[in-house]
């Protein structure tokens, strides 16, 4: 079969000249787990962003669930595939958090029916049913975290993208979005620097460096590289110790 998301060649220039993307090539079969990590300015951010449309290739290819990345089909590619992304408040802009997560399948000309019951099943899975009539800006960090993750469940896409899900959380609410990411079924691309979150959800590690896929490990061989780890930027000892000392009653 063929992968999900595939990736060939794929340069990027910002129009000030940065040099973002310097031929990424990446195939991620349906249903993997992937952990995108790097420094800032690695590429992570502009990868994603080409993978719904928000920016095109200058040269290369992307394919998405067999449709190739073009004008014509980014309606159908983004109902496919769906970025969560770092800061709640960029996703909510609705009145009332039912409007919010209702707001992508209405714009998908769904039946009021369906729209109903697939805003009902997406605001149950988060936790959000009882809060559905309050104003996004009344709930919690946690919760808007949990709404703006809603408004991307609702549409059931094969692929979901999370822009560090659990930045600005205290403890208790890592663990509930750590929970939700590890129990999702779609195939899912995780950008972070929180390694015990990485080491929950994804089993397969991506490494970007300077524009280019730098290696592609599994979760087990890049926690144990400590040399790794520091190359970019992600020598959290400390974190690393918790993985490793988690693994031992698991």
């Amino acid at each position: 079969m063929s992968p999900i998301i595939h990736i060939e060649n794929l340069h990027f220039t910002y129009p000030d000249g940065t040099v973002a993307l310097r031929g990424v090539t990446l195939d991620i079969e349906e249903g993997e787990s992937i952990g995108l990590v790097g420094k800032n300015g690695s590429g992570k951010s502009t990868l994603i962003k080409h993978l719904n449309g928000l920016y095109f290739p200058e040269k290369g290819q992307i394919v998405i669930d067999g449709l190739p990345l073009t004008e014509e089909n980014i309606t159908a590619i983004r109902a496919k595939l769906g970025i969560v992304f770092q800061d709640p408040d960029n996703q909510l802009f609705c009145p009332t958090v039912y409007d919010d997560v209702a707001f992508g399948p209405l714009n998908m000309d769904m039946e009021e029916k369906v729209i109903a019951q697939k805003v009902r099943q997406a605001l149950k899975k988060m936790d959000l049913f009882d809060l559905a009539d309050r104003s996004p800006h009344e709930l919690s960090f946690g919760q808007r975290k949990r709404a703006a993750i809603a408004t991307i469940l609702s549409l059931h896409p094969k692929v979901m993208i999370f822009d560090e899900p659990t930045s600005n959380l205290d403890p208790k609410n890592e663990a509930v979005i750590a929970d939700i990411l590890a129990h999702l079924l779609c195939t899912r691309i995780i950008i972070s620097h929180d390694l015990p979150i990485l080491y929950q959800t994804c089993p397969k590690i991506v490494i970007m460096k300077e524009g280019i896929i730098d290696k592609i490990l599994s979760i087990e061989e890049f926690l144990s590289d400590r040399q790794l780890l520091r190359e970019h930027g992600l020598d959290f000892t400390f974190k690393c110790d918790c993985c490793h000392e988690h693994k031992q009653y698991v």
